[in-house]
């Protein structure tokens, strides 16, 4: 891997987590549901959009976060089921 490569994927995963993380502040601020701003957040910023987040530059180091990530989201969504 050169480095360019690692570069731009640490560009990647750091502007990915630093929007989400005030994304979801903006929306806890707001009362509006975070993933409605993670959305637009997602489209604003990825290749579609600006073009900020490049996630083609993960490989298939993006799958693998993707499955971890939706695991992460049922698991928590399990634990907040109001029986």
């Amino acid at each position: 891997m050169h480095e360019h490569d690692v570069q731009l994927v640490l560009q990647t995963v750091a502007i990915a987590l630093s929007v989400g993380v005030l994304l979801i502040a903006v929306a806890k601020r707001l009362g509006a549901p975070s993933i409605l701003l993670l959305l637009a957040g997602g489209v604003a910023l990825g290749p579609m959009g600006l073009a900020v987040v490049q996630p083609h530059s993960l490989g298939d180091g993006l799958r693998v976060i993707v499955s971890l990530l939706v695991g992460v989201i049922l698991f928590e969504g399990g634990l907040t089921l109001d029986l």
